[in-house]
């Protein structure tokens, strides 16, 4: 193992140490159902964590199953869960009988207040649209519920794998139910963080209402990992910066992000300065399925990419919105094929910078500039008739919704 890889490990050790390891159901009776096996886990009462600690589900032999029963979870300063070490984690809820309520909080620009009654004079937020003026607004949560992280750096709720690039065995977490609402981060993935060689796959449930000051609102993602989104909904959630729901950051050292949209996940309503919907640096997107709806951004309404490839079969992408340009995709990137090397294993690997569209819905999407799709310097591969499709079926102030720059035109047959 090299050096750099003791340093990282050195500092993934410094950073789990003062967290006081805190798992659900140990030295509590009352959270551990006696009916299941030791690596079952059952909430029977709203938890609060104390500051600083964390729920940790660590090393290979920990394959473990959360219910959180409609129940809250509630962190303060430290992500809620972390999952490292080759450990698995799935998060199911099997009562989703029970409400809960969170009120937007302009101080932290996350649904973050909580409360188990409905707020008096505030404004229900539903499905359909995202309000200018979130002040008074707040969201009704069904079932279980993990909130209240106001500050972690990396990941509000749930980091998965460990940070700094350290490729130690590789982490994963299936959510299949419930939600992760109202966390707070200050740097990476309002309400997830996928740390390196690690993997989140969303299979239910809903992420909604988390905040990130710079990256991801919804999820964040480093390099050399994946996130699958399958059904469930990302919504209502806002950065800073880039990803209002979803933010892939690869880099040359540890080569490229994955993410995968398929069959019924939902992507609603989020917004950032650049990609409303999801953002990324060379990264793999593959759109599959699934629904990417009003959501909004500067530039790049529905996703905004660079020195990526993204290949749509199928799905939608609908009624996002820029300000300036790339309605539903703004992708940029250099002229030049990416190459990558992992100083680790030797890995190799190099592309084109490449946006394929085989078919799906693309419309009602605007900016003021390319309110269908605007590329620069990058590979476009479709067909003529989809092509015009675009540029027809989305709304530009200047009369163009198709716009490619120093892009190479593939024709399609």
């Amino acid at each position: 193992m090299k050096l750099k890889n003791y340093i990282y490990l050195l500092l993934c050790l410094v950073i789990m140490l003062p967290l006081f390891v805190f798992f659900v159901g140990c030295g509590n009776n009352n959270n551990k159902s006696n009916s299941q096996n030791n690596n079952y886990y059952k909430l029977n009462n709203d938890m609060t964590l104390k500051e600083g600690t964390s729920i940790l589900f660590d090393g290979e032999s920990k394959n473990a199953v959360l219910d959180l029963n409609g129940y809250c979870i509630k962190s303060n300063r430290s992500a809620a869960i972390q999952v490292t070490n080759g450990a698995k984690l799935t998060i199911i809820d099997s009562n989703k009988n029970t409400t809960h309520y969170l009120l937007y909080d302009e101080n932290t620009h996350a649904y973050s207040k909580y409360s188990k009654t409905r707020p008096s004079g505030g404004v229900e937020i539903q499905d359909g649209h995202l309000p200018i003026n979130k002040v008074n607004s707040y969201i009704t949560i069904h079932g279980g519920l993990i909130t209240g992280t106001n500050g972690n750096i990396y990941g509000g709720a749930i980091v998965v794998g460990c940070l700094l690039g350290y490729t130690g065995q590789p982490s994963f977490v299936e959510m299949q139910s419930g939600s992760i609402a109202g966390n707070i981060s200050r740097g990476y993935g309002g309400g997830v963080f996928v740390g390196s060689n690690a993997k989140f796959v969303l299979n239910g449930g809903d992420i909604i209402g988390n905040y990130s000051s710079s990256f991801g609102g919804g999820i964040s993602v480093e390099g050399q990992s994946s996130i699958e989104l399958n059904s469930g909904k990302i919504a209502y959630n806002t950065a800073g910066v880039s990803g209002g729901a979803v933010y892939l950051m690869g880099n040359q050292y540890l080569k490229l992000t994955n993410l995968t949209i398929a069959n019924t996940i939902q992507i609603l309503y989020n917004q950032a300065k650049w990609g409303g919907g999801v953002a990324g640096i060379i990264a793999t997107v593959s759109m599959q399925g699934g629904l990417i709806q009003g959501n909004r951004a500067i530039e790049g309404g529905g996703f905004d990419l660079y020195s990526s490839c993204f290949t749509m079969v199928s799905g939608k992408i609908i009624e996002n919105s820029a300000e300036k340009k790339g309605g539903a995709i703004l992708f940029g990137a250099t002229e030049q094929k990416w190459t990558y090397t992992n100083e680790n294993t030797g890995y190799h690997d190099e592309g084109r910078h490449l946006l394929k569209i085989d078919s799906g819905i693309i419309e009602k999407n605007s900016a003021a500039e390319a309110g269908g799709i605007h590329l620069l310097k990058v590979f476009f591969e479709a067909t003529p008739q989809m092509e015009e499709y675009i540029n027809k079926n989305n709304i530009s102030s200047n009369g163009n919704s198709v716009e490619m720059i120093g892009t190479q035109n593939i024709k399609q047959n």
